[in-house]
């Protein structure tokens, strides 16, 4: 039986696209990240170029967070 995957919906493909992230919960973590930590906002008034960037910046900030160190990837501990 063959598993078919729903389109991402929203802003998941604008996310998807500007990370690189293809898992879904992943996406959701990153969207969440953008709206409550990047933006402290709704979405819905950011331009495209503003919602990639904003991706990129929260997965960088979901990166860090996950870490064992706390470290952005590749930061020399201090």
């Amino acid at each position: 039986m063959t598993t078919v995957t729903p389109p991402l919906l929203g802003y998941q493909e604008i996310i998807s696209t500007a990370t690189g992230v293809t898992d879904r919960k992943r996406i959701e973590r990153i969207e969440d990240c953008m709206r409550n930590v990047i933006f402290h906002s709704t979405l819905d008034w950011q331009t495209r170029l503003q919602l990639e960037q904003g991706a990129r910046d929260a997965l960088e900030v979901l990166d860090i967070l996950d870490s064992e160190d706390g470290q952005a990837p590749g930061a020399t501990p201090g």
